[in-house]
């Protein structure tokens, strides 16, 4: 399957970045925090998964043990602004934007969405995969497009967690025990 079409997005100008600190900016639909440190970007997306706030933006950034991290002001959490990885809990990531600037301008990328089958159980429900630097699932929905299950899915399509793609092997959460597996992509 391809993946759908993204556009990247002119943010702003570099310069309406102060360095060391992060803006808001909505990017097909999705809120992003973009940060200048120094004069590298890095752009990761807005929402706290503790708080379920939109705020890191607002967060501090920083380096923790060698790591580039931003902050949480609200519960503190760490997240690491190459991987989304947090740092106090690793099972917790945000998504990551590729970002970089061009004529002055900050440009992010849109993730991509993969129109896809699971294989987990054989049902073979359509799903739609959002990735991340060409090579990351980050979360999984069902597609209202797929002319079998239109949009619905069974429940073990959206245990997968962190799934990769060059290798077409992902990693799960299976319902039961709660233990990781793998399963394969069909893509």
């Amino acid at each position: 399957m391809q993946p759908r079409e993204s556009v990247p997005v002119r943010v702003c100008r570099l310069d309406d970045i102060v360095p060391d600190t992060g803006v808001c900016a909505l990017v097909a639909g999705e809120q992003v925090a973009v940060f200048r440190i120094q004069e590298k970007i890095h752009a990761v997306g807005n929402r706290d998964p503790f708080s379920r706030a939109n705020v890191l933006s607002r967060g501090i950034v920083g380096d923790l043990n060698g790591e580039l991290v931003v902050a949480s002001p609200v519960y503190k959490q760490h997240f690491s602004l190459l991987t989304g990885r947090c740092l106090e809990d690793g099972a917790v990531r945000i998504p990551v934007y590729a970002a970089r600037v061009e004529e002055g301008f900050v440009v992010v990328e849109p993730r991509v969405e993969v129109a896809t089958t699971c294989c987990y159980c054989g049902v073979g429900c359509g799903v739609l995969a959002k990735v991340e630097k060409k090579t990351e699932i980050v979360s999984v929905r069902g597609d209202p497009h797929h002319p079998r299950t239109a949009g619905t899915s069974a429940r073990k399509a959206f245990l997968f967690t962190r799934p990769t793609l060059p290798s077409e092997g992902c990693t799960r959460r299976s319902a039961t025990s709660g233990s990781p597996g793998t399963a394969l992509w069909i893509l």
